[in-house]
């Protein structure tokens, strides 16, 4: 597993962390496996799936990263910033990259993780320290993590560390006539 796409997704979801869990849940691991072996039963009528993957920060700015997965590879990627109507000045630029020549050709927004990956990317977050960390975990509704990762204790702003995502939808992405818009 290439270590940096374990990083960009431990780091994708900057933002404020609130917790599913009671502060030193052990039960946590559990939790994850429960949500691999229900993916595994929901995989081979999902060969296709997408989501958008959803940055923020407590200064303004946020953005969304939709993401497609076909056959265990990533073919379809976008990216809207400033999503939520803010108003920071922070990366500007819609773009959307389709095919394996394309991805990861922008720097910005949130990598394209199939589920394996996100759940290994998910695992790495909840190693942390369950009594000096909180940790999040919220799982979707084909069993693949939807939010997951930590917030260190008593940190201030922009200090939850992993991924949020929408709910993980089997099928392809709805189609729009070729363009990214930036409207839900």
């Amino acid at each position: 597993m290439n270590k940096w796409i374990l990083i960009a997704a431990a780091t994708v979801g900057l933002g404020c962390g609130k917790s599913n869990l009671a502060p030193g849940d052990a039960g946590v691991h559990e939790i994850l496996q429960a949500a691999k072996a229900t993916w595994a039963s929901a995989k081979p009528s999902c060969p296709t799936y997408h989501y958008e993957a959803l940055t923020s920060s407590a200064f303004g700015f946020c953005s969304k990263t939709t993401v497609q997965i076909a056959s265990d590879q990533p073919v379809q990627r976008s990216y809207v910033p400033n999503s939520c109507g803010g108003t920071d000045a922070g990366p500007t630029g819609t773009w959307e990259e389709v095919g394996a020549q394309q991805l990861g050709a922008h720097t910005d927004g949130a990598p394209a993780l199939t589920a394996e990956q996100l759940f290994a990317a998910c695992e790495t977050s909840l190693a942390h320290d369950p009594s000096t960390n909180t940790l999040t975990l919220t799982i979707g509704s084909v069993g693949v993590p939807t939010r997951c990762g930590f917030t260190p204790a008593n940190c201030a702003d922009d200090c939850y560390m992993g991924f949020e995502l929408s709910d993980v939808a089997c099928g392809s992405l709805p189609t729009d006539g070729g363009t990214v818009d930036g409207a839900d």
